[in-house]
């Protein structure tokens, strides 16, 4: 489990990185994906009533096992609908599910600042409302809508 209870979220098309102030060390600290890989995969799989993200979702892929979404922040922003497991979820539901794993790491939060290329209202509620339970939640974006 992390110790780091300020973070940074950085999430793009393809990948996020996470970053946080490691108390204990008093620096900055970017979580790592795999030894010198601080990219993760913005991906979620579905295997065996089991969800996966990141790296272990792409070996399910590459595998050819179980449920694969990719392109999850376009899904979010536009509100795409899909079938994961039998079950039709929502994109931004989707994005929710894997944000909300990789945070499942770090044992305290206090605040949050998330960096997206860009959003809308959906998105800034959604991003917002996974901070809620934290004392701070930023969201900052390089365009404010999508084209």
């Amino acid at each position: 489990m992390q110790k780091g209870s300020v973070l940074g979220y950085d999430l793009n098309e393809k990948n996020c990185q996470i970053s946080y102030y490691d108390e204990n060390k008093e620096e900055p600290e970017t979580m790592e994906a795999a030894v010198d890989n601080y990219q993760i995969p913005l991906i979620l799989g579905y295997y065996k009533e089991r969800w996966v993200y990141g790296q272990e979702a792409k070996r399910l892929r590459e595998a050819g096992e179980g449920d694969i979404v990719t392109h999850l922040f376009r899904k979010a922003v536009k509100r795409k609908k899909v079938r994961v497991g039998g079950k039709i979820h929502d994109g931004v539901w989707l994005l929710a599910k894997f944000i909300s794993m990789t945070l499942k790491k770090f044992e305290q939060i206090d605040y949050i600042t998330f960096s997206v290329p860009y959003t809308n209202v959906d998105m800034s509620k959604m991003l917002k409302g996974i901070g809620k339970d934290r004392k701070s939640t930023r969201l900052n974006s390089s365009h404010s809508e999508i084209s």
